[in-house]
């Protein structure tokens, strides 16, 4: 058998000497990636609270600017996240936006449930659940999120080899379909690896680290590493990464936070958010210089001389002796000390800082209510909810984004599955209804809603299946409604079981009576 590294380095290739850059990519829209990347480092450091590490220079010595860094940005950004996703089950393990299968009619077959079943058991073994809500706070940081889809032949272990991949801002570029934001022309996976894992793919670098790409349209797609093809070895056969798309699209999808007239979406972290978290840093900086200032005490001593002299006329009473006049003639002042009382911290102050986080939560729609403020426990449920409508219609748009990325993602799937021929998925599951089912993005009383199935099962108002979706707290509706089905025909075999025969005698004793007894007639008075 050939020498693995020798078969490699023939017919895979060697990366060249040359400082590899990604400028030097065929067709590649570097200064636009560029302008990304730009993009996404300053968001991540305002998320991080990074951009407030800053100083001023007096003299020799650093001042900081911003000494408390109060960061509220980084957690507008987890309130949203876990608005966007609601009040899910503590134990979920397949898929926080769970998918729902329908046919033409909106109803459920055969056919809906093979597809919704996959599609479940693809996001369990992704990790569906720790995959989304990472998903969901990258997306208020830099505008978006991206995830791809790739058929993984290795993962044995796996019933559902579809790896769902949630990609780094860094890594991702693409370039949508001219009219069309949801369908890709071309999309690019971007990843700095090391020169361990480029041989691992076949390439053997000359340099520490070298840039993995991975180059995607409908008809085709590469792979390589500092624009070497990558390949592995199985026994003595190479194998090459690359050549036709056997999906016939690109198997990216990039899910916007807020969209408005452009592919790439728009972070939480506007202008306006970043001015008022410095401004609230500075103002809050200076009321601490103002409490500092009031709270250590400044002097002014005239016509003293010598040292001052602590005494203690009784216990825990301590004063200066500032010793008196000295003099022959008695024209000279008597020495005397005074505390001057200037307050520097004033009502305005704290007024003004109060405003400027109020304006923060405007900007970004979180409510004094979502951080469990506001007199909460004085106020209705009914006035609590209402005052969370900025952040519950800001989710409400985030949704309509997410729903419509979940199902093309999802539509994606069942194709590949289609052609891996995995999961019993075929062209008729692909022609079927997608949806998404969302938990409430707030907490709901679990009693009223339990008595208002109850109420609406007992008058029809609704099918079992509807109902059961309503509860919240069932994965698989379809097999849930087989159970019931199933132990409402057991209980009714016990009922039967549980019903005493008829007595023989007795019953042989109605029958001669009956027999007995003289037989009417219409004519009979």
């Amino acid at each position: 058998m050939a020498d693995v590294k020798s078969v490699i380095e023939n017919i895979v290739g060697r990366a060249t000497g040359k400082g590899f850059t990604l400028r030097d990519l065929e067709d590649f829209p570097y200064s636009d990636y560029a302008t990304r990347l730009t993009v996404y480092e300053e968001l991540g450091k305002w998320f991080t609270g990074e951009i407030l590490e800053d100083y001023v220079k007096v003299g020799k010595k650093k001042i900081d600017m911003y000494p408390i860094r109060l960061n509220p940005i980084y957690g507008a950004c987890l309130k949203h996240a876990y608005a966007l996703f609601g009040e899910f089950p503590d134990d979920i393990d397949s898929s926080l936006v769970q998918p729902r299968v329908k046919n033409t009619e909106s109803l459920t077959d055969e056919r809906t449930k093979v597809a919704q079943q996959a599609l479940i058991n693809m996001w369990a073994e992704n990790n569906g659940p720790a995959l989304q809500i990472e998903a969901g706070i990258a997306s208020q940081i830099y505008g978006g999120v991206a995830f791809r889809l790739a058929y993984d032949p290795f993962a044995l272990y796996r019933e559902m080899p579809i790896r769902i991949e949630l990609l780094k801002a860094s890594e991702f570029f693409a370039i949508p379909r001219d009219g069309d934001p949801w369908t890709l022309k071309e999309a690019w996976l971007i990843r700095e690896i090391t020169r361990k894992t480029a041989a691992e793919l076949g390439v053997m670098l000359n340099r520490d680290t070298g840039y993995y790409v991975e180059h995607w349209t409908p008809t085709n797609y590469t792979i390589t590493v500092d624009e070497v093809p990558i390949g592995f070895v199985v026994g003595n056969e190479v194998y090459r990464v690359g050549g036709e798309n056997p999906y016939n699209f690109v198997p990216f999808v990039y899910i916007p936070h807020i969209r408005v007239g452009d592919f790439w979406g728009n972070s939480i972290i506007q202008a306006s958010v970043k001015g008022l978290t410095r401004e609230i840093n500075a103002r809050m900086a200076d009321a601490g210089d103002a409490v500092s200032d009031d709270t250590h005490i400044v002097g002014v001593m005239r016509n003293v001389r010598g040292a001052l002299r602590v005494v203690e006329p009784v216990p825990g009473l301590k004063l200066l002796d500032l010793g008196s006049a000295q003099t022959f003639t008695g024209g000279e002042a008597e020495p005397n000390i005074e505390f001057p009382n200037v307050k520097r911290m004033s009502e305005p102050v704290l007024k003004l800082i109060k405003e400027l986080y109020d304006e923060f939560r405007r900007e970004v729609y979180v409510p004094a209510v979502a951080e469990g403020e506001d007199e909460g426990s004085q106020r209705s449920s009914a006035t609590l909810t209402t005052r969370m409508w900025p952040l519950v219609s800001h989710i409400r748009q985030e949704r309509v984004l997410w729903s419509t990325g979940m199902r093309k993602m999802h539509k994606m799937a069942l194709a590949m599955m289609k052609v891996k021929k995995l999961g019993g998925i075929t062209e008729e599951h692909l022609k079927l209804r997608l949806k998404n089912r969302w938990y409430p993005i707030l907490p709901r009383d679990r009693q009223n809603l339990i008595d208002e199935l109850a109420i609406r099962a007992a008058n029809r108002i609704g099918s079992w299946e509807h109902l059961l979706e309503l509860a919240g707290d069932i994965e698989n509706v379809p097999q849930e409604l087989t159970r019931i089905m199933q132990q409402m025909e057991f209980e009714a075999k016990l009922k039967t079981l549980a019903r005493p025969a008829p007595q023989e005698g007795r019953s042989d004793a109605n029958a001669k009576a009956n027999a007995a007894r003289p037989k009417r007639t219409e004519n009979s008075d």
